[in-house]
């Protein structure tokens, strides 16, 4: 069995790796937030549907480099674990980096959730502003087409004016005609 550092915000933690599964040891996480093993065990086994059902003991290292049976959840789990922890309850130079955490796990959920609705709100809301100017540019086209054919039409009178119809108009080139 292979160890692993996994580091969360400032925090490292020693973790065994079976396989392609990473696991937590809950003692040395406990010891680095401060707060109590015995009552995080309690609290672990008082929750057998969920985080108590994938709890494992194995040996792992310790920080003294020793070789102890250590209860471990798995590193999925651990998150969930942590994130209900309470955080009045931490040593005091780690509680701002739980509670940043716990701010983290809820953006990560809400995103999870509510992400595809957010897509699709602001899908809606780009939609809406492109039909609008989709709108627009056809109004302007259509009004250039216009313009377009209007000056084509003036210049076809222009071309086609000879100089007895120029008389015809006093000697004007003022035509009637909108560009």
């Amino acid at each position: 069995m292979k160890n692993e550092i996994v580091k969360i915000h400032d925090a490292e933690f020693l973790c065994p790796r079976d396989g392609d599964n990473i696991f937590v040891a809950i003692k040395p996480a406990c010891e680095l937030l401060g707060i109590d093993h015995s009552s995080q065990m309690r609290n672990l086994k008082n929750d057998p549907e969920f985080l108590g059902s994938v709890v494992v003991n194995m040996t792992t290292t310790g920080a003294d480099g020793k070789q102890y049976e250590m209860t471990c959840l798995p590193l999925q789990f651990f998150f969930g674990w942590l994130a209900q922890i309470d955080h009045t309850k931490v040593k005091e130079e780690v509680r701002e980096s739980v509670i940043r955490y716990k701010v983290e796990v809820c953006n990560v959920l809400y995103n999870h959730f509510m992400g595809a609705r957010k897509f699709l709100e602001e899908k809606e809301k780009m939609i809406g502003k492109l039909n609008d100017h989709l709108k627009l540019v056809k109004k302007n086209f259509s009004n250039a087409k216009t313009v377009l054919s209007n000056t084509e039409d003036a210049m076809d009178k222009v071309a086609r004016m000879s100089y007895d119809d120029y008389k015809k108009t006093g000697f004007q080139m003022d035509l009637d005609f909108d560009v």
